[in-house]
This record gives C-alpha cells, structure tokens and sequence, in this order.
C-alpha cells in the first residue's frame, strides 16, 4: 500500500523475488522426480510464504 515506507516496499520486493527465486528451485528437481514427491513441494510452499 501507499503508506509504505521506502524500506518496506524493499524488504518485500526483495522477499517476493526471494519466494520466486525458490519457488523455480523447488520446481527444477520436480520436472525429473516421480510423482509421490509432490507433497515434498506441497509442503514446501507455504513455509517460503511465512
């Protein structure tokens, strides 16, 4: 939002990046593995989130 100051509109830019980031990470070995490591990935998700 507007009254963010210009350190927290870094801070979660850089965070957001940071969650892409990981997010293309997590998904490279997933192109290769089976399919019963998909929980590894659904797990995974909400902890880059926090």
């Amino acid at each position: 939002s507007s009254n963010e100051t210009p350190a927290q509109k870094a801070a979660k830019r850089r965070k957001l990046n940071e969650e892409a980031q990981e997010a293309k990470d997590l998904k490279k070995p997933l192109e290769v593995v089976d399919d019963e490591h998909d929980d590894v990935f659904t797990e995974a998700t909400p902890l880059a989130r926090k």
